[in-house]
């Protein structure tokens, strides 16, 4: 028996604002959080109800207002080239990186959110934001759990799809109501008598 450990691919890294990363072990997805103190969590393929993508707009909010932001800054970027290098670096830094954001999520696809759905719980992939990237995660992951649970031939489904569902058990009548006890009739009741008339 080898004490090798598990070896594990990198499926999903962190990202700016998400502290997770993805990994594929052999019979398993391991799931690392945190950045000073991490926690592990294991999933395995077998236990893989679903895999869940969310298509989302805040890629397209987020594309728009920094491809807009990119517009008014490369004025200013022009404008300083001449007059302030400092300043035109920093109008230049600051477009540019507003133009990547509107490039990371045109190129993505735009945004989404991932998860996996097991029988007791769904844990959502906050290292994944794009479609792209969840697309590629559902490929690969999709492969290791049609390994791990099989996939059915076209026989073995005929076969399941042939066979009659077992049937309910049967429903009893409900028992008779128990006879309600024996009640003495009420005493009759006496009519008041009128006050004498004085």
């Amino acid at each position: 028996m080898s004490d090798a450990p598990p070896a594990y691919t990198r499926l999903a890294r962190r990202s700016l604002l998400g502290q997770q990363e993805l990994y594929l072990g052999d019979d398993h997805l391991l799931i690392a959080e945190g950045a000073y103190v991490e926690s592990y969590r294991k999933i395995r393929y077998k236990d893989i109800e679903a895999i869940l993508i969310c298509p989302t707009s805040t890629g397209t909010i987020l594309s728009i207002l920094s491809g807009l932001g990119a517009l008014v800054l490369l004025p200013l970027t022009v404008i300083q080239l001449g007059q302030n290098p400092f300043g035109a670096a920093f109008f230049g830094a600051s477009t540019l990186a507003l133009a990547a954001v509107a490039a990371r999520f045109l190129l993505g696809r735009g945004s989404a959110e991932a998860g996996i759905q097991t029988a007791v719980q769904t844990v959502r992939l906050s290292g994944i934001s794009t479609l792209r990237k969840a697309l590629q995660v559902e490929q690969q992951l999709a492969a290791r759990i049609e390994q791990a649970q099989s996939t059915l031939t076209a026989e073995e489904l005929e076969t399941v799809l042939a066979t009659p569902a077992p049937q309910p058990p049967p429903v009893f009548p409900p028992s008779p109501a128990p006879a309600p006890p024996d009640i003495p009739p009420a005493p009759p009741t006496i009519p008041p008598t009128p006050p004498p008339a004085s």
